[in-house]
């Protein structure tokens, strides 16, 4: 018994070192070929909120962040996330690493059909490129930049 649970414990240890010291494949710039152009069917299709306003407001990525830092839209509002910084950004949902602050988003959505719907760019976007999502969900929501997660943001919808 005393030797299952020494076991238990070495391989719980294992798998926790492992997530621990992996790595990040977008700090290592194993990605660096794959980000360079957003791939536009992963992009939420840019249409009139459920309100039909489609109002249209735009947050700019430079190097030093994002601007405004702090957008309030109404809701069904389409924002514009801009790359003008000098390297690739992953605009997505809080929290870092996983991105389901904003209802119905996750980073596990990334390359499947519901991509469609997650507040999430689900890859780099490249210097000059753009990422739009139509917010619906009414709230405060924290957003950042998945390649430099300090980069954050605060999307208020009323």
């Amino acid at each position: 018994m005393k030797t299952a649970i020494i076991i238990a414990v070495i391989i719980i240890l294992a798998v926790i070192g492992f997530f621990i010291f992996r790595g990040n494949p977008e700090d290592t710039g194993e990605m660096a070929q794959e980000t360079l152009t957003p791939t536009p069917t992963l992009s939420p299709t840019i249409t009139p909120g459920e309100d039909g306003k489609g109002e249209v407001s735009t947050i700019v990525y430079s190097d030093s962040g994002f601007s405004p830092r702090t957008l309030e839209v109404e809701r069904g509002t389409t924002v514009i996330f801009k790359n003008n910084s000098s390297q690739n950004f992953w605009p997505a949902s809080a929290v870092h690493p996983i991105h389901s602050a904003y209802p119905n988003s996750s980073l596990s959505f990334c390359g499947t059909a519901r991509a469609i719907n997650a507040f999430d760019a689900c890859q780099g976007i490249a210097v000059g490129g753009e990422f739009s999502f139509v917010f619906n969900e009414i709230g405060t929501w924290a957003y950042h930049d998945h390649l430099e997660a300090r980069q954050v943001g605060t999307i208020i919808i009323r």
